[in-house]
């Protein structure tokens, strides 16, 4: 079996972006990530966490706590609850690998189609 290590699910800018709007939503202070400056640095802090342990992370926070984090405290919560490595099957690494295929042709043709709309021949097709 091949483990799917923690590596491979860092957060990305877009779910960091959704966190850091939970965040601002529920701690109001007009200083607390009140610009893109203030939310690219936390983002840069914390995006090697993976996300499903941030966003516990961040979760349990705000359960809790009446006042913001820190970037040290969410790294903290979320290093207590990281998701530990997950164990593989090599019937389970060959679905996960037909998913990726499928996705990646869905997008080929998404951008295909997006080429050919923008070229003026894209036909509807059935």
């Amino acid at each position: 079996m091949t483990e799917l290590t923690s590596a491979t699910l860092t957060t990305t800018s877009e779910q960091w972006l959704t966190l850091a709007k939970t965040l601002q939503s529920c701690y109001p202070n007009p200083n607390f990530l009140s610009d893109e400056g203030k939310i690219k640095v936390w983002y840069t802090m914390l995006r090697n966490i993976p996300y499903a342990a941030l966003a516990n992370a961040v979760g349990k926070w705000i359960a809790s706590n009446k006042f913001p984090p820190t970037i040290a405290e969410l790294r903290s919560l979320a290093e207590d609850s990281e998701v530990k490595p997950v164990k593989m099957s090599k019937e389970m690494q060959e679905y996960v690998a037909n998913i990726k295929r499928w996705i990646a042709e869905m997008d080929e043709e998404i951008q295909t189609q997006n080429l050919e709309k923008e070229m003026g021949i894209y036909e509807a097709r059935l």
